[in-house]
């Protein structure tokens, strides 16, 4: 009974721990002003304001994912999964600029692509739904990269008190 008394205590004190690590990151985490204040970094408003981009009949009017990156000017970039590519458009002139397309088989493919990510126009990563393989690619449209993550699994059981 002594041994088990002390894994239950031992899982007991692990699920506070995490609690208190989870309140402490939540109350610190938020960037503050002098006054103590938490800073709102991004705010969505409401616009009567709406851009219209030009989409062709194998773009689908609703999308997997939209992004908006700023660089030397605005790009916004559009999840195609029916033709397994990110379309990239010039806020600007408000034009298609170019079409990424990714091979879903072969040697060069990613299979089909669920969402990406867009760090610098030169990093454009890539990722499958229930794939661990994350594709490194640029606005050339070729893969550069091909890396593969592993996950731990914890899994504590849950204890009644």
């Amino acid at each position: 009974m002594g041994r088990r008394q002390n894994t239950l205590d031992k899982y007991k004190l692990y699920k506070i721990s995490g609690f208190i690590v989870m309140i402490l990151a939540m109350v610190f985490g938020c960037e503050k002003d002098e006054k103590g204040k938490a800073i709102v970094l991004k705010k969505l408003v409401q616009s009567s304001n709406s851009i219209r981009i030009p989409i062709d009949s194998l773009t689908d009017n609703r999308s997997m994912q939209l992004a908006y990156h700023q660089g030397s000017k605005g790009w916004f970039f559009n999840l195609n999964p029916k033709t397994n590519e990110i379309q990239m458009y010039d806020m600007e002139n408000k034009t298609l600029h170019k079409r990424l397309r990714f091979s879903v088989e072969g040697n060069n493919s990613v299979g089909r692509i669920f969402s990406f990510y867009i760090h610098k126009l030169d990093s454009i990563f890539l990722f499958q739904q229930f794939s661990p393989n994350i594709y490194l690619t640029d606005t050339s449209g070729s893969v550069r990269k091909k890396s593969q993550f592993r996950y731990q699994r914890c899994i504590l059981p849950l204890l009644s008190t």
